[in-house]
């Protein structure tokens, strides 16, 4: 099996950094297309969205890219507010990515740039916070490690 890439390295790490002692949620994922299970009472879902590479590397050099990345904070409320139940997931996952935002030297900086919230219209009173973060970080050009 190959080296994974960078990009799977990233995710990787920052889905280690929220399951590490406490996790932020029983479940973190990467990557996950299913919608949360009924039975469940939050998750979390690390992805990939874009990679932007800097126009002007040195050939056969390093690459620095701007990769932004997703993470999706899923919570069922008990109450009649899943603003509150989707805020503590979101704000127990965004703190402990500031413990570390270099991901141990993985990358150079990891800065959340937006959020968008949702939320169901069915019974479930379920919301998701998606947070989407900038990722600075350099590879080889040849390999993407």
């Amino acid at each position: 099996m190959s080296t994974p890439t960078a990009f799977a390295q990233i995710v990787g790490a920052i889905k280690a950094a929220l399951e590490d002692t406490p996790a932020v949620s029983e479940r973190v994922y990467r990557g996950r297309t299913r919608p949360m299970d009924a039975e469940w009472p939050d998750m979390v879902n690390i992805r990939l969205d874009t990679a932007t590479r800097e126009r002007f590397a040195i050939q056969d050099g390093p690459a620095d890219w701007d990769t932004t990345l997703i993470i999706e904070c899923t919570a069922r409320s008990t109450i009649d507010a899943p603003d509150l139940a989707i805020d503590a997931l979101m704000h127990a996952a965004h703190n402990r990515l500031q413990l570390d935002t270099t991901l141990d030297g993985l990358v150079m900086d990891l800065d959340l740039k937006s959020l968008e919230f949702t939320f169901d219209e069915d019974a479930e009173k379920t919301g998701t916070v998606a947070m989407t973060y900038m990722v600075l970080h350099r590879t080889d050009s040849t390999t993407l490690e």
